[in-house]
């Protein structure tokens, strides 16, 4: 017998405490909501059954975004909502005109009820996208919250916003900082943070903007997804996930893709600098390659009995790999160690080729690039493989050092202030660079392990197309193990070949054993 009783009268009671848990916790769904309420209770627990009825019935108190699960939010009551008018104000606005994207980007954007997604190719000026947005939230007399995905992008967006909007008041939300929508014109959060706190405002019109938005298209980080915003502008790369997030939350709560400026537009509107992308195979050492032969064998014969003979996705790789994990965590049986067979050889197989010997070699020939350049920016998949990165081209004369979410922030900004200045010529990182973080000066990239991700190698190559005064071109330098799951010349995919092909200046498949060859390429 519940403590929580159900008779008509006491409908409201339930009514009241839902909401209760849902303000400590909004975007639960209903079996969190249960555990929210039984963990503030002191008798039987409420279950999930025993909320359904309320909340489809009470539409006027709760909603829900996506349907997998359903995740359900407040509803502000009719007294407290925000009026639809209010006072117009002026709001100073700084720095350059719209880009002629910008603009068109923007129109689509109003003529979608001001809500949807943006997706432009790194480098084009999304942030302005969205402060031009604010600009005119903030004169309408609303307010704008600001979520991203790290503390680093918060700061980003600080000083971006100071700059652009002088005088508005900015409050933050995570890393030690508490603020909220009603004390600030402009509140800028961590999604971590973002999920676990109200970031909007019963007293005020609002629109939210969501820096990196496919990074929110999971459960718990689509709780900062809060359904009080009438306007809503996500911001993306590329909208893509391995997973189903984009459909079971992005798309609901945002809409569609309202434009998008690929590298056709880009191009055409010069906002990005012309470049050149050389591709450099390297070989794996013999006991490489009976390493990840060994590897790549375990891997395919595990998938086929996960898929097989206990139920995991064959179709979509980011489901598969969910399936994957629930399995390795379960209990002891065939099917945990068949997962956790897999996930382990997944793991050897991939950091072979990262940490692949052949390819710090290739980076030491590579230095001389490194030198000439602006700035150079160096992807590795660890830090591990960031870190000899450094040494290899620290050893060559090349200031360069690893540059790691394990640095703490004060290091990391110190590290990126070095950067700015040509004190430290290079800066070796593993995916932390990968996305967000302004470094125009970089005018050279180099991939010491080469993702099939079409998303992560044009965020990427983004971080040194960025245009910059001074910067002529920019170079991008792959290196890839041949005949491995980096070689892109045998994946059957769509890779980020296919998106630049027509655009590079230059695609060159590069022999660094040659020195003559090299040396030519390097000068341009």
């Amino acid at each position: 017998m519940s403590t929580v009783p159900t008779t008509r009268t006491n409908r409201e009671i339930l009514a009241d405490i839902i909401d209760i848990a849902l303000q400590l916790r909004p975007g639960s769904d209903k079996r969190q909501i249960a555990r929210t309420i039984n963990s503030i209770g002191d008798g039987t627990p409420v279950t999930p059954a025993e909320l359904n009825s309320i909340l489809y019935e009470r539409t006027d108190r709760f909603r829900y975004i996506s349907d997998a699960p359903r995740l359900w939010f407040t509803i502000p009551t009719q007294r407290s909502k925000p009026t639809k008018r209010k006072q117009r104000r002026d709001v100073e606005l700084c720095g350059p005109p719209a880009r002629t994207w910008q603009t068109d980007a923007l129109k689509a954007w109003r003529k979608n009820d001001r809500r949807g997604i943006v997706e432009a190719v790194t480098g084009t000026g999304k942030t302005r996208v969205a402060i031009l947005a604010a600009h005119k939230m903030l004169e309408s007399g609303g307010r704008v919250t600001v979520v991203v995905p790290t503390l680093d992008l918060l700061d980003q967006w600080h000083k971006a916003i100071e700059k652009a909007l002088p005088g508005q008041r900015i409050g933050r939300l995570g890393g030690g900082s508490v603020a909220s929508l009603d004390e600030c014109d402009i509140l800028i959060t961590t999604v971590q943070s973002g999920h676990q706190n109200r970031i909007g405002s019963d007293k005020h019109r609002a629109l939210l903007i969501a820096d990196e938005v496919h990074r929110y298209g999971a459960e718990k980080f689509a709780a900062a997804l809060q359904p009080e915003f009438e306007r809503r502008l996500g911001l993306t790369a590329t909208l893509e996930r391995l997973d189903e997030g984009v459909d079971e939350y992005l798309k609901p709560y945002f809409g569609k893709v309202v434009f998008r400026c690929g590298f056709e537009r880009a191009f055409a509107d010069e906002v990005l600098s012309p470049f050149r992308v050389a591709l450099v195979p390297v070989p794996l050492r013999a006991h490489e390659r009976v390493a990840y032969d060994r590897a790549d064998e375990r891997v395919s014969k595990t998938r086929k009995s996960l898929i097989k003979d206990f139920g995991c996705d064959p179709y979509n790789f980011g489901e598969f790999m969910r399936d994957v994990s629930v399995l390795a965590a379960g209990p002891r049986d065939e099917a945990r160690e068949t997962a956790r067979a897999y996930l382990s050889a997944f793991t050897t197989r991939k950091k072979t080729v990262a940490e692949a010997e052949s390819k710090f070699e290739a980076l030491h020939k590579l230095a001389p690039l490194l030198a000439a350049s602006s700035g150079s920016l160096v992807f590795a998949e660890t830090v591990a493989g960031a870190q000899r990165s450094a040494e290899v081209l620290d050893d060559q004369g090349v200031p360069t050092t690893s540059f790691s979410s394990e640095d703490d922030r004060e290091t990391r900004r110190a590290l990126l202030a070095e950067f700015h200045a040509g004190t430290l010529k290079a800066l070796a990182a593993p995916r932390v660079l990968d996305e967000g973080i302004d470094v125009p000066n970089a005018d050279v990239g180099v991939i010491v392990a080469a993702s099939r991700s079409r998303r992560q190698m044009i965020q990427r190559m983004g971080r040194v197309l960025r245009k910059a005064d001074g910067k002529q071109r920019a170079t991008f330098v792959v290196l890839y193990v041949e005949d491995s799951m980096e070689d892109p010349e045998i994946s059957t995919d769509e890779t980020f070949l296919d998106a630049i092909t027509g655009f590079a200046d230059d695609i060159t498949r590069l022999d660094v054993n040659d020195p003559v060859t090299l040396a030519r390429w390097i000068r341009g």
